[in-house]
């Protein structure tokens, strides 16, 4: 019963009861792999680093795709063409969701009864302009696009801290540590904002198929906050064992700095977990810098020479203390 309740102590997946309804989770913690020196730095400052894309480690980063070379442009101008005349030909109030779904209402009060092929000689070039006019300004659409995107900023953090190839590229060959945060209400904490990264084969695109051909056809109109959205929570399906949450800024208090450095609340920073190559200076360094923080629980990477992975083990800080060990792998 003792090992279960140290067990259940050590739950890195618990939640938040009664979460604030603003917030995208209810996740109790988030963690944040990084070298001893760089925790020395964090803990000295207390802040974590927002970051831009230019900083971060994959080139790939908030990448958008605005090319449409790729997309079958007939079957779009076929499909798109259709909706138009269903829309025309129907009962249904044709929604204003652009300029063409305004005109297509107008079109079909004020001239009423046209022909499909009346009303496809009507729209059908527009269509086709439409497109061209989007392929030439391919570059102008980039550049406008990674212009925007070149100033967000934001925070990468992790829900698991066990994994060993993060150990290894984050941790300084888990000769670092990972901190663990804790979202908090009464604070309003950022980390209630926290939302999962989507891991794909595919970029993001700014023009699909489906986007074009309901575009074209007055049921659509650019959703800003979805692309942004998409961008900069997707990575490229290789990450996926890094097991990503991201918050994002926006473009900070400075859109032209490439990262911020900002302050969390001591009370937010609960956990320290050293790792496995941690050496007996840096620890007793970092101890020391973490006196400053009251509600810190320390804790060890150990190594599961069975299983082949890292378990967390929470260190013994009074006699006789029970050792719990999260075993994350078995969940």
């Amino acid at each position: 019963m003792a090992e279960l309740s140290a067990r259940l102590a050590m739950d890195f997946n618990a939640i938040v009861p009664n979460a604030p309804a603003t917030w995208t989770n209810n996740r109790l913690h988030f963690f944040k792999y990084m070298s001893e020196s760089t925790a020395k730095k964090v803990l000295e400052n207390r802040t974590l680093r927002w970051s831009t894309a230019a900083t971060l480690n994959d080139p790939f980063e908030l990448q958008l795709q605005v090319s449409i070379d790729s997309i079958d442009i007939e079957n779009v101008k076929r499909e798109a063409l259709t909706n138009i005349w269903r829309l025309y030909s129907g009962n249904v109030p044709i929604p204003a969701a652009n300029p063409l779904g305004v005109m297509l209402e107008i079109l079909r009060i004020y001239s009423p009864g046209l022909s499909k092929e009346e009303l496809f000689q009507e729209l059908g070039d527009g269509i086709g302009e439409s497109l061209e006019v989007i392929k030439n300004n391919t570059p102008k659409n980039r550049e406008e696009v990674m212009g925007v995107l070149s100033s967000i900023k934001i925070l990468s953090l992790t829900i698991a801290p066990d994994i060993g190839l993060m150990w290894s590229h984050y941790a300084n060959s888990h000769r670092g540590v990972v901190m663990r945060f804790r979202s908090i209400p009464a604070f309003d904490s950022p980390f209630g904002m926290a939302r999962p990264i989507k891991y794909s084969g595919v970029r993001p695109s700014f023009f699909t198929e489906s986007y074009l051909i309901n575009s074209l056809s007055g049921l659509q109109s650019v959703n800003v906050k979805e692309i942004n959205d998409a961008v900069i929570y997707t990575k490229m399906a290789e990450w996926e064992y890094e097991k990503e949450w991201r918050i994002s800024s926006g473009s900070g208090r400075n859109k032209e700095e490439p990262f911020e450095d900002v302050p969390f609340g001591y009370n937010e920073l609960d956990g320290l977990i050293f790792g496995l190559r941690t050496s007996k200076e840096d620890r007793q360094e970092i101890t020391k810098l973490a006196a400053a923080y009251p509600n810190i629980e320390f804790m060890e990477a150990i190594p599961n020479q069975v299983a082949g992975r890292v378990d967390v083990e929470r260190i013994q800080t009074q006699p006789n203390a029970a050792t719990a060990v999260c075993q994350f792998g078995s969940s």
